[in-house]
């Protein structure tokens, strides 16, 4: 069966185009999907979604509010957590953030506040720490640090806008 020379075209033109959607396809998906040993920014929408890492942030804070002694702690402020992850033998989570001191008595039990409620002096905190989700270790993960050396968002996440 020969086929005619317009039909032939046609078929060429509906074989290039369902290539080129295809290529398409995989290059947006690609965008999007993290590349293992990457890192990924985690949208601050979304960090409910992972618990390791809220409960990695809250250790760190009652640890931090442990050690205070003049009736004050630090809040987080809502606003302000910025993460990254990045698997590298499980889960590295970067975490920048700011915490304001408050009275003991007057925050309880919020998770968090927003810049200016119950602010005693002012006297705010950025703080930079990386937790370490490895769930092989059982009760030495996770492993949580404080990463002096972040001196901002993007030095401590370790990614750029």
């Amino acid at each position: 069966m020969i086929m005619s020379k317009q039909k032939f075209e046609m078929e060429i033109g509906k074989a290039v185009f369902v290539i080129i959607l295809y290529v398409s396809f995989l290059h947006c998906s690609a965008k999007k999907s993290p590349i293992t040993g990457g890192i990924s920014r985690i949208d601050p929408e979304d960090l409910r979604q992972y618990p390791d890492l809220v409960k990695g942030v809250k250790s760190f804070l009652d640890k931090l509010n442990a050690k205070s002694t003049a009736g004050t702690v630090h809040k987080l402020v809502c606003a302000s957590v910025q993460a990254s992850s990045q698997v590298v033998q499980g889960v590295l989570y970067r975490v920048a953030f700011n915490t304001e001191q408050v009275d003991k008595g007057v925050a309880q039990g919020e998770s968090c506040i927003n810049r200016g409620d119950f602010v005693e002096k002012g006297e705010g905190k950025f703080i930079c720490i990386s937790i370490w989700e490895r769930p092989w270790l059982n009760n030495m993960s996770p492993e949580i640090k404080e990463n002096k050396e972040g001196k901002d968002v993007e030095s401590c996440l370790g990614v750029s806008n």
